[in-house]
């Protein structure tokens, strides 16, 4: 995944600085969102899941950076 990527992929602005708790927040509504437990059917659970894995991907990065 592209670093410049990374805040989109969590719905945040791609430009400008981010504060931790902007992208906690961020991973936070992503992670409810696409979680593959939370009512994901068929093929769109094997969607979400793989969404969910870049959000998490994602959080990991940008927070390691914003650390």
């Amino acid at each position: 995944m592209k670093t410049q990527l990374l805040p989109s992929t969590l719905g945040l602005p791609l430009s400008g600085p981010l504060e931790i708790e902007e992208v906690k927040n961020a991973f936070r509504e992503s992670a409810l969102k696409w979680h593959p437990d939370r009512s994901h059917q068929g093929d769109s659970q094997v969607a979400a899941a793989e969404k969910f894995k870049l959000c998490v991907s994602a959080y990991k990065s940008l927070s390691s950076a914003l650390s």
